[in-house]
């Protein structure tokens, strides 16, 4: 039997996720709850009817700054309710203060 990843991850935390609805944006996301090994994840920038769960070691998950060393753009969520122009201010202050879920809790 094998056992699940430990999922140390806590309620708050902040990492990169893939936007489920868009593949090809990766977009900073708020863990909002824990369940076993999972996490459910609400994109920062878009509500609740959004959320979705991934398992602690899914693929499309990652420590906050992956993005930028591999020399993409995070992408505002499909559904950014506010003008896209107003996205790297939006950015910037919704990392500001917030815990950054350390590379360690990634279990690829």
């Amino acid at each position: 039997s094998q056992i699940p990843p430990v999922n140390d991850f806590k309620a708050g935390m902040k990492l990169e996720a893939r936007d489920p609805r868009n593949a090809t944006s990766v977009c900073i996301a708020t863990v909002i709850g824990i369940t076993g090994a999972r996490l459910r994840l609400r994109l920062d920038g878009s509500d609740n009817r959004n959320d979705f769960w991934r398992l602690v070691d899914s693929p499309d998950i990652q420590p906050v700054g992956t993005c930028e060393k591999e020399g993409d753009l995070l992408q505002p969520p499909l559904g950014y309710q506010m003008n896209t122009s107003s996205w790297p201010m939006f950015l910037l202050k919704t990392l500001n203060g917030s815990e950054m879920a350390s590379a360690t809790l990634f279990k690829k």
